[in-house]
């Protein structure tokens, strides 16, 4: 029996799922850890106001017990918040999401313009450096064209050469 709880212990779960629950834990940990950082570095709740709550080199708190609480109860407040909208966001564009994964099941990689094509356009604009490097690939891909355009009758004139 020892032997065999020894072995439940020490297997691990397989690989797609060990993936994709420490994928689910890294989600969270950068969300508490955001929603740490707009309440105690840059001030941005109501109940707190514009004071930063640091802890020294040591991990010791600089603020009492009660505002360790009321610190907790806001992160609790911004995750859930931001946690329903993006339910909301998901249910708003289901079907979007859907098209989406069926399309990746397909052909497992898409590029931009594909994405676009499924999704719609960004509803904000691109960086200015990102949308630079989007014209000047188009750019490449339109001469690129031309070019296999041009090269198409003299590959015709050689067939016909041949013959």
């Amino acid at each position: 029996v020892l032997i065999f709880l020894f072995f439940l212990m020490i297997r691990r779960p397989p690989r797609s799922t060990q993936s994709r629950s420490s994928a689910a834990s890294d989600v969270y940990k950068r969300q508490a850890q955001t929603a740490y950082n707009i309440v105690t570095k840059f001030g941005m709740t109501e109940k707190l106001g514009f004071v930063g709550y640091y802890e020294d080199q040591y991990g010791q708190k600089k603020f009492s017990e009660d505002t360790a609480d009321i610190i907790d109860q806001e992160m609790k407040k911004i995750v859930d918040m931001s946690s329903e909208r993006a339910r909301e966001i998901i249910r708003e564009k289901k079907d979007l999401i859907r098209n989406l994964a069926d399309t990746l099941l397909e052909k497992e990689t898409l590029d931009l313009k594909q994405i676009v094509n499924i999704l719609g356009d960004r509803p904000f604009p691109p960086k200015a450096n990102y949308k630079a490097f989007l014209e000047i690939k188009k750019a490449t891909e339109e001469l690129e064209k031309e070019q296999e355009e041009q090269k198409e009758p003299e590959k015709q004139e050689q067939e016909l050469s041949l013959i």
